[in-house]
């Protein structure tokens, strides 16, 4: 009789402990965590006007949603006919694999969404996509841009209809890349930050500034997708916008637990290297070298400590 009220306790706790186990997993998955005020159905709010960007894997146009500026970010078509239809059929078939991965992931853990985009997605442009918005779920902090959702579609089955999204200055080649795009993913739109603009700013309010963005920075090493390590990141890669700095350009972020045993030490560095050492140019209070040995507040304490009139 005891050893069937133990075995009823242990089989209780268990089915507790595998409850307890798949809510955290679901409450932790990127269906729960991504911001839904843009999707396939309020395209019609959607008002495009310019084109302000080209990379390697998308486009980028400033436009208006819901009365707020925002970026329209689009897949970049990697081949055309130019290059042979084996080539184009063979883009095409790895990017409607990625959009049904990363469809199908909705509800597991996100790390696992992570994991299964930078390992089993080979189609670069809607890989770096939808690790963006990723890592913009992931990441919402007020020194990141906000992120507003993101409508996905397969190609050729479900094209955008002339009209749906409101456009003005856009040319028919430039339409129909956005009409027949896979992903459109939208997020805040601020002005970029000019390094002679940063440099006259007062001592108090660039400290104020990079407090925030170091605090940022020390976030980055527990995330819900693990350590992450920023590859690049740079006075450009940050804009102006209701009184933040913010990081805009998130497809600069990587997974750091299987890029470098010390993601952080790295993030520290590029902080340093690359933002305090332009935002403090030239003035006594920066030392880079000390910066790289402290957290990137710590070192901001630092400096506050000894700040000086400009």
């Amino acid at each position: 009789m005891r050893r069937l009220r133990f075995f009823i306790v242990v089989s209780f706790l268990l089915v507790v402990c595998v409850l307890i186990q798949n809510l955290v997993k679901r409450s932790h998955s990127f269906r729960n965590i991504v911001n839904k005020e843009f999707t396939c159905q309020s395209l019609d709010e959607l008002h495009v006007h310019t084109v302000i960007g080209s990379g390697a894997y998308r486009h980028t146009y400033a436009g208006t949603f819901r009365g707020v500026d925002v970026a329209v970010k689009t897949i970049k078509v990697r081949f055309t006919s130019f290059f042979g239809q084996h080539l184009v059929d063979k883009e095409r078939e790895a990017e409607i694999n990625c959009l049904r991965l990363f469809r199908d992931l909705q509800d597991v853990h996100v790390k696992t969404l992570m994991e299964a985009i930078k390992t089993e997605c080979t189609s670069l442009n809607v890989g770096h996509m939808i690790s963006e918005i990723i890592y913009n779920s992931v990441l919402k902090h007020d020194t990141v841009v906000k992120h507003f959702g993101y409508c996905l579609r397969e190609p050729k089955t479900s094209a955008i209809k002339p009209g749906q999204v409101q456009m003005a200055n856009i040319n028919k080649k430039t339409a129909k890349a956005l009409f027949e795009s896979s992903i459109i993913s939208v997020s805040e739109l601020g002005s970029v930050l000019a390094e002679e603009d940063v440099v006259a700013m007062p001592i108090q309010e660039r400290l104020r500034q990079t407090r925030e963005l170091a605090v940022m920075v020390g976030t980055l090493y527990n995330t819900l997708v693990g350590p992450i390590q920023i590859s690049d990141l740079k006075l450009e890669h940050l804009m102006y916008n209701n009184g933040k700095w913010k990081v805009f350009d998130l497809g600069m972020f990587l997974s750091g637990d299987k890029q470098i045993d010390h993601p952080w030490t790295k993030n520290i560095i590029l902080f340093c290297r690359q933002v305090l050492n332009i935002v403090f140019k030239n003035n006594s209070l920066y030392d880079n070298d000390k910066c790289q040995t402290m957290s990137s507040t710590k070192y901001i304490d630092y400096m506050e400590s000894i700040k000086t009139p400009n």
